[in-house]
Order: C-alpha cells, then sequence, then structure tokens
C-alpha cells in the first residue's frame, strides 16, 4: 500500500501487506482514519469464491504506520457494507458490525430471508 503526493508523484510512505492474502477490498477514510476492507472473496469468471479471510486493517495516514488488522467473521456472500460511527458489512442472511475505533467484530443480526425478504 503506497501513499503518493498528488503534485510531485513523491512517495511519501509504504506499507507491506505482503504477509496477508489479500482478496477483494475496498480502501476508505473515516474521521481522519485510513482503513482496508478486505472481504476474503475473489472473482473468478461469474463466480465468487473464498479467497484467505475477511479482515480490516488501519494505518496511519501520516506515516503508513499500521494501527491494527483484526481478523473478521467469515460471512458468506458479501453483499454491502456501510460506514458510520461503526462498520456494517451485509451477507445474505447477516450484518455484521465492526468498532471502527479498534477494529473488533461486536455484534451479528441475522435478517433470514424468510422473515425479512430479500435485499
Amino acid at each position: 500500500m503506497y501513499s503518493i503526493e498528488v503534485n510531485t508523484g513523491k512517495v511519501n510512505w509504504e506499507l507491506d501487506i505482503s504477509k496477508f492474502t489479500v482478496s477483494k477490498s475496498a480502501l476508505f477514510v473515516h474521521d481522519g482514519r485510513l482503513f482496508m476492507l478486505n472481504l476474503g472473496v475473489a472473482n473468478f469468471k461469474e463466480n465468487q469464491i473464498v479467497y484467505g479471510a475477511p479482515f480490516l486493517l488501519q494505518a496511519d495516514m501520516g506515516t503508513g504506520a499500521m494501527n491494527f488488522n483484526n481478523p473478521l467473521p467469515m460471512f458468506a456472500y458479501p453483499v454491502d457494507f456501510q460506514i458510520g460511527n461503526d462498520l456494517v458489512l451485509a451477507g445474505r442472511n447477516n450484518l455484521y458490525f465492526i468498532n471502527l475505533s479498534d477494529g473488533k467484530f461486536f455484534n451479528e443480526i441475522d435478517v433470514n430471508e424468510l422473515r425479512y425478504g430479500n435485499f
């Protein structure tokens, strides 16, 4: 992972994440902190396959130092996520809540399709 100065192209910092199994991921900034959400899946042709395990990484935006890298519960078929005070991940049948201050999983809610419909 690299931080690059927009105007000059100078590399500000780099963070070696090669020791982690990185698959489909999303980078986002929240409250001045850089996060990388790794979903633990990859696409192969039209199929989505499990590749590695989900995790949430937080890095310091100024230095690139890793603040934490926490494993997340394995969730089948990640559908969407929302960033608020906490991170909410939506699977086909469950919602997962992760605390953004320390990156730890803290709750799961069953949203079974038979009870709540499909979303």
